[in-house]
């Protein structure tokens, strides 16, 4: 191999290195080309070196290679900016129904946050009515009872106002039945003197 071809070669590889470089969206594109182009130079160089041919015949034919080379690269970089076209408006259309969806379902949300809201107040309006209700029943329940020990009370004050009252009368009957008998006995004693 001459100096020549092996300087060739690493141009290429270089090249190649490159376009394994680039970037992940553009890495498909570019190595696509710079494969194309890569192949397309390795083969030109090969062929002039091992061309059997002249220098003017191998000069035109670089040339016509030449021109197809850049035919095929404006042919593929058209074919490029077509699949980016192509890819850009499928992201956009994406987009849009992701976006249509996220409103869908942010609207869905707020739906069932309301409605959980909702029933969540009635719940607790009914627990409050509830122990409004049962409130008043145990005022009107311990109400009667009050009223029912009023009643005890009241009938208590009255037997024990009976009972001192009789008692009254028993102790006055006794002590006048007393007196009696004492007074009875004292005048049978000065009687009896």
């Amino acid at each position: 191999m001459s100096e020549r071809q092996a300087e060739l070669i690493a141009q290429l590889e270089q090249l190649r290195k490159r376009a394994m470089q680039q970037p992940a969206p553009e890495a498909n594109v570019v190595g696509f080309l710079g494969g194309a182009a890569l192949g397309l130079l390795a083969g030109a160089a090969l062929a002039l070196f091992l061309s059997p041919n002249t220098g003017e015949q191998t000069r035109e034919q670089l040339r016509d290679t030449g021109i197809e080379l850049k035919d095929r690269a404006t042919q593929l970089a058209g074919q490029a900016r077509e699949q980016a076209e192509t890819l850009t408006a499928q992201a956009k259309e994406q987009a849009g129904t992701l976006g249509s969806q996220a409103q869908d379902t942010l609207s869905q949300v707020k739906d069932r946050a309301q409605t959980l809201t909702d029933s969540a107040k009635d719940q607790v309006q009914k627990v409050v009515a509830t122990a409004q209700d049962k409130a008043g029943d145990l005022t009107a329940v311990a109400k009667d009872k009050v009223d029912a020990t009023k009643g005890q009370v009241a009938t208590l004050a009255d037997t024990a106002k009976n009972t001192t009252t009789a008692a009254a009368h028993t102790a006055e009957a006794k002590t006048a039945e007393t007196a009696q008998d004492q007074a009875d006995t004292a005048s049978a004693k000065v009687q009896g003197s």
